[in-house]
């Protein structure tokens, strides 16, 4: 027998056995709704006769009866069954519905065409590597040749000669440098003092010192020149002899 709760709509199946002729009170598991529920009677289709419709006066609401705690377990169970397996099935077209939206079917795509196996008609001698090849890999890489030293040219090459006339020169240049900033320094110390006070006392010391030496070698030359001249006339009539 299918029981259908007037409230919620909520459906159970039991069995006939529970439900006397004379009908009893159930209640759904659901809502908690009470109703009475008639017994299932067989009925002789010859023997009903159909009756004239009369107005039929409300039937008194029936007393209201204690269920069976053994018929409320086991509506409580079918609700619980049925509402399980709405749920699920609520879920399940829902996770159809999320992956259809999120992984839409292509509608215009082309099948992947079948591949062919391609014909074996290399022959095996151009699978195996080439023997030149890997002899070629293992050989030691031969160094490349250095390039060869560049040969100086007679101008480039210096000899001893060469050098010590290099000095000879570079010493001649830097004797007549000091020579000349000697002279230079000796000559303008009054206006180099003037310029700077602070070492006056050292340019008026340099200029005595030079003036100095300067008496000195004329000094030296007055007397060596009378010598010299004698021996250069010596010399001179002794070749004219």
């Amino acid at each position: 027998m299918r029981l259908t709760c007037p409230n919620c709509g909520a459906r159970y199946e039991i069995d006939d056995a529970l439900i006397p002729a004379e009908g009893r009170d159930v209640q759904c598991s659901n809502c908690s709704t009470n109703w009475f529920q008639s017994g299932a009677v067989a009925v002789d289709p010859l023997s009903a006769a159909p009756a004239s419709p009369e107005p039929s006066s409300p039937a008194p609401e029936a007393p209201r009866r204690e269920l069976d705690p053994s018929l409320r377990a086991l509506l409580r169970e079918e609700a619980e069954r049925e509402e399980r397996l709405r749920r699920e099935e609520a879920e399940g077209l829902e996770r159809q519905d999320e992956m259809a939206l999120q992984d839409p079917a292509p509608t215009n795509a082309a099948a992947p065409e079948p591949r062919t196996p391609e014909p074996q008609t290399k022959d095996r001698a151009t699978l195996l590597p080439d023997i030149e090849e890997i002899n070629a890999s293992l050989q030691p890489q031969k160094a490349a040749p250095r390039p060869a030293p560049k040969q100086q040219s007679a101008s480039q090459a210096t000899s001893p000669d060469a050098a010590r006339r290099k000095g000879r020169n570079a010493g001649l240049l830097l004797s007549l440098g000091v020579g000349m900033i000697a002279i230079g320094v000796y000559s303008n110390a009054a206006q180099l003092g003037e310029a700077v006070p602070t070492a006056a006392p050292y340019l008026i010391q340099y200029a005595n010192g030079v003036e100095a030496l300067r008496d000195q070698i004329l000094d030296w030359l007055r007397e060596t020149l009378p010598a010299l001249q004698a021996q250069i006339t010596a010399l001179i009539a002794s070749f004219t002899q």
